[in-house]
């Protein structure tokens, strides 16, 4: 055969022979041929650089370990979740379940599994939750290499060229998705599970198709939408899957030599568009009844357009200078004229140049620096254009979490023309070597520093309040309550509340939920008159204000005002049945009321929601015991001492609940480790219970 012949074989590869097929003679390739086996140093060094590619990351996230539970959304996912706290069918039923809304804004039940499970082995303890947290990240930092990995390989196969130090390129990109300070919000806020877990499932979904793409063999695709599918389950931003897929099809030139290229492309991928439709209404739906979607009516149509100018515009800036970075980043405030500022007005004019400029440069400098520069970009696209803020969605213009998958496009281009540039001028290797370890430093150092914003809640907020004082009223709420939560410990911090609260009042005192948080500072340090005042105020704003009806129940019971604590407490239940809190307070306010059987009622449904509560079973033996059954608080009693042996209340309990069923010896055996344990068991109680072993009663 000629060497005419033989190059066209080489250019022209046929998808069922790819075994014969070599770019270069195999012991030059930096990349093994599939069917090919790779030799014993480019795997050390494929699985070295994935291990410290890991272990660099980890090193950035050690501080994470230490989290404690934030304010911000914690509680709706964890703390004050009735759903995961028990493993059972009827809560798996519904978390699955999309008409419960358990968080109030999207559907991620594979999310919420993942947490119910956290909860059956930390309980409340933060590290279980952070550590699976940090463990995901550490999987998609992996699956970043090998997707990229498998990309390279794939591009070689369709006339890229050899590509010099692939395994080199799929560690860059790795560790640099994996230490990006932007991407700190998704692992190291607890509530943020959602993006580690979505991300897991998207990019091994990447991986089976790209291998479908290599392989034409449909069981890859059916494993792509099965994937795809846990990858919606997990969060429903996933549904940009299919676009990116499109975006993979473009850069392996799926798009050539077919005479309808794209009618054969969207066909084969009919499944995985009706989930992506069905999820994305979904979504909407939800969100808009939780109160996510804002009115258009809060916006013009021409603001509209300039956020989504300046999202797309800051997102692309902040993957190469990741700073200023804030976990709540508010809308603009407009200008006396209604204005908004400068920038807003030239924002869609830059982020049309962003894409514009390279795509025309690369256009010119070839086909495939084109492919890969418009792969770059598209990717980018397709995973910002639903959260740049077209249709508003939640209190905050942009999120730092919104970019952990779309900056896997983003760096992929970076890396590749960074590579393009040692290849076509090796003179530059070392200065560029310096400026990737000079990156992957500055990025290191501001990824581990950014993990300490979120060490707790008042890390967060101060952080937010420093970066946009006087501006995000969220900021000032959430401290209020976590000082609040700390007064009972220490009054001085109800000082520190106040404080937060004054300038609440300063920047927006139209709001209920600013006039309850007062209201319960209030209470707790008994002025009860100036809390009902407050909590009236609050109501006032928003009749339908859970937290309101619940607290002023509160503030009621402490008043010894039953009826109007029972009163706002029944309103409260009709709104949220499964609060803890609420019936854990009423239960509470039941039994100073003398009403037994309904303590009873709410404390056997706070054991049914979380049974991992003991002070549940010893407070509902109390209140069996004030309702005259002696052998059902017994039962408690007896469960409670099981897990603290040693209580001094729970022993003299038994003691009593003994006597009550005439067991005089068993309560006197009891009342006398009650003394041991330090209770305030009187000589009268103990000659009594003698008495009656010596002398029964008749």
């Amino acid at each position: 055969m000629s060497k005419k012949s033989d190059k066209y074989r080489l250019q022209q590869p046929k998808p069922q022979q790819t075994a014969k097929v070599k770019q270069v003679p195999a012991s030059k390739s930096p990349v093994p041929e599939l069917g090919n086996k790779e030799s014993v140093d480019e795997r050390n060094l494929k699985w070295g650089l994935v291990v410290f590619v890991i272990l660099v990351t980890l090193f950035c996230y050690r501080y994470s370990l230490k989290n404690q539970l934030t304010n911000w959304d914690d509680g709706v996912y964890v703390t004050e979740n009735p759903y995961i706290k028990v493993i059972s069918s009827e809560n798996i039923k519904a978390i699955f379940d999309p008409r419960q809304n358990i968080t109030q804004n999207y559907y991620h039940p594979l999310t919420l599994l993942s947490l119910m499970i956290n909860y059956h082995y930390s309980k409340l303890e933060p590290q279980g939750y952070y550590i699976t947290n940090i463990v995901i990240h550490l999987l998609n930092t992996a699956l970043v290499f090998f997707f990229i990995l498998q990309l390279l390989q794939a591009m070689v196969r369709r006339k890229y060229g050899e590509i010099k130090g692939v395994v080199w390129f799929a560690a860059i990109c790795a560790l640099w998705h994996g230490i990006h300070p932007m991407h700190v919000e998704s692992v190291s806020w607890l509530a943020e599970r959602k993006d580690v877990l979505y991300l897991f499932f998207y990019l091994l979904g990447l991986i089976t198709y790209v291998q479908y793409v290599e392989e034409e063999k449909p069981k890859w695709l059916v494993y792509t939408s099965i994937l795809y599918m846990l990858s919606l389950l997990s969060k429903p931003l996933a549904v940009t899957f299919p676009l990116s897929i499109f975006a993979l099809d473009f850069l392996l030139k799926r798009d050539k030599g077919l005479i309808f290229p794209y009618g054969k492309l969207i066909l084969e991928k009919v499944p995985i568009f009706i989930l992506s439709v069905l999820a994305g209404w979904a979504a909407y739906v939800m969100a808009k009844q939780g109160g996510s979607i804002s009115s258009f009516k809060v916006f013009t149509l021409s603001q509209r357009f300039m956020f989504v100018g300046y999202n797309f515009m800051m997102y692309f800036v902040k993957a190469f200078a990741p700073v200023h970075l804030c976990s709540f980043i508010p809308y603009p405030n407009t200008n006396a004229d209604g204005s908004l500022p400068a920038i807003f007005y030239f924002s869609p004019l830059i982020a049309v140049l962003i894409p514009a400029i390279p795509l025309f440069l690369s256009y010119k400098a070839g086909e495939n620096y084109f492919r890969v520069t418009l792969f770059g970009f598209a990717f980018y696209f397709f995973n910002v254009v639903f959260i740049l803020q077209f249709i508003s969605a939640g209190a905050t213009i942009m999120s730092e979490r919104y970019s952990y998958a779309p900056y896997i496009g983003i760096v992929f281009m970076v890396v590749y023309y960074l590579f393009v540039v040692i290849d076509k001028i090796p003179t530059l290797k070392f200065p560029v070597i310096a400026l990737v370890v000079g990156i992957s430093g500055a990025l290191a150092y501001l990824c581990y520093d950014r993990t300490k914003v979120w060490h707790n809640t008042k890390t967060l907020w101060q952080d937010v309040i420093a970066k946009y004082p006087y501006r995000i009223q969220t900021s000032y709420k959430n401290l209020v309550n976590y000082y609040a939560d700390l007064g009972p410990t220490n009054p001085v911090y109800y000082d520190s509340a106040f404080t937060n609260y004054e300038t609440l009042v300063k920047i927006h005192m139209a709001d209920a939920g600013t006039w309850s948080n007062i209201a319960n500072i209030y209470g707790l340090r008994k002025q009860f008159d100036s809390s009902l005042i407050a909590y009236s105020m609050s109501l006032k704003l928003d009749s339908n204000n859970f937290d309101a009806h619940l607290d002023r129940a509160i503030t009621y019971s402490m008043m010894k005002q039953y009826d109007k604590a029972l009163e706002d407490y029944n309103y409260a239940y009709k709104m949220q049945s499964n609060s803890e809190k609420l019936l854990e307070n009423r239960a509470s306010t039941y039994l100073e009321a003398k009403q037994y059987e309904n303590a009873v009622k709410d404390y056997t449904a706070l054991i049914k929601i979380n049974p991992d509560v003991p002070m549940t079973f010893l407070n509902r033996g109390a209140a069996e015991f004030d309702a005259g059954d002696y052998k059902a608080a017994l039962s408690d009693f007896n469960y409670y001492k099981g897990i603290d042996p040693n209580n001094p209340q729970c022993l003299y309990n038994i003691a009593v609940s003994y006597e009550k069923l005439k067991d005089y010896r068993a309560a006197l055996s009891f009342a006398l480790l009650a003394q041991k344990a330090k209770f305030n068991v009187t000589q009268e109680y103990l000659d009594f219970l003698k008495k009656q072993i010596d002398h029964p009663s008749k």
